[in-house]
């Protein structure tokens, strides 16, 4: 909901007809926004799922929601989903709209409209902080700070023991992949993924929230157990 694909922004007849159909329903001028919507369901249903959305944005100040998020996709038909964040005093809400251009058409229709309402705003909600986290939280930075260290550590171990080339690229990375959503707590593993430096910090789109990652170094761990196992082959005098 909150990323691009393909695009550094949405097209702007996307943009302007996303506004222009959230802006009719503040108005209350339920048909014109029937006549800019390709809406699945019977005409009634249709209709009432509108007043719903109605009710919801009409105290909200949407001439000035602001884009934040944006995630377009073009194949036969381009499609966008465009995720605005808008404001009514202390109150805060993100109203999410679908569109599609057919190939055969330059005009733009509205898919869909979602709305959700939100204690705060989203770059206040994901901002990266250490007040009030839990100890999965903390876990997961000390993990991936002590992988960062562990595969640097470990490319000067193999450069210094002169292990080759080869070993110290491979120590610079980790295996396998732990990320934490740094503002739900969700944890994700990855088991098939090689992460430079093993570790990494990521925020997909302008507000949304940290992910955080570490990797096991396992370059570094086999680059000691090679050296382990070289020394202790030596024959000692």
């Amino acid at each position: 909901m909150l990323s691009s694909c393909g695009a550094l922004r949405p097209p702007a007849d996307f943009d302007r007809d996303a506004r222009a159909f959230v802006g009719v329903l503040t108005r209350n001028r339920l048909d014109s926004a029937l006549a800019l919507a390709r809406l699945e369901g019977d005409r009634d249903t249709i209709r009432k799922r509108l007043e719903e959305g109605r009710d919801f944005v009409t105290p909200f100040a949407v001439d000035s929601a602001e884009l934040v998020g944006w995630n377009v996709v073009t194949t036969v038909d381009t499609r966008g989903t465009l995720t605005y964040e808008t404001h009514a005093g202390p109150r805060w809400a993100l109203l999410t709209v679908d569109l599609v251009r057919s190939g055969s058409t330059s005009r733009v229709r509205v898919t869909g409209f979602h709305w959700q309402p939100t204690v705060a705003r989203l770059a206040e909600l994901n901002a990266f902080s250490l007040d009030g986290r839990s100890l999965a939280h903390y876990l997961y930075l000390l993990l991936a700070v002590a992988s960062v260290v562990a595969c640097l550590g470990g490319a000067v171990f193999a450069r210094v023991r002169r292990m080759g080339l080869l070993w110290v690229l491979f120590c610079l990375v980790g295996v396998g992949k732990a990320t934490i959503n740094w503002t739900t707590g969700q944890q994700v593993f990855n088991l098939f993924w090689i992460q430079l430096f093993g570790a990494g910090y990521f925020r997909p789109g302008m507000v949304g929230p940290w992910l955080v990652s570490w990797s096991l170094p396992l370059g570094t761990i086999l680059a000691f157990i090679r050296w382990r196992a070289r020394r202790d082959a030596q024959p000692t005098n």
